[in-house]
């Protein structure tokens, strides 16, 4: 999986609509991978614990390793906005660095399905 893939083109110029699905999509991703593993995580699976034909996800993904960069993208952004307020609000660089810290804790803790997907 690329890095690069995770900004790609297409999602930037995604519709409001098409953004939420492909969001849709990487969370039922998220939910067969952990349960699954990753190996066993077959398009076919995700489709089906979506509730769509593969078809779909073709439509919306270019391939595996795309709907995976978009796991992974999904999960950061959701970290991202569970940690962004509270290390902005820190006095500090160091109580930022501590908040940082705590928060990854608890956000492992709060979410650790989607920990499981990443790791």
């Amino acid at each position: 999986m690329t890095p690069a893939k995770v900004d790609s083109p297409a999602a930037a110029n995604d519709s409001f609509i098409r953004a939420a699905r492909r969001k849709q999509l990487a969370w039922s991703a998220v939910e067969v991978i952990t349960e699954l593993g990753l190996e066993r995580a077959s398009m076919v699976k995700i489709a089906e614990r979506a509730g769509v034909s593969r078809g779909v996800l073709a439509y919306h993904f270019a391939d595996r390793e795309d709907l995976l960069a978009a796991v992974v993208h999904e999960v950061y952004l959701l970290g991202g906005a569970e940690l962004s307020q509270r290390v902005a609000a820190a006095a500090t660089p160091r109580d930022a660095l501590l908040t940082f810290v705590g928060g990854s804790v608890d956000f492992y803790a709060a979410y650790p399905t989607h920990i499981a997907a990443l790791t």
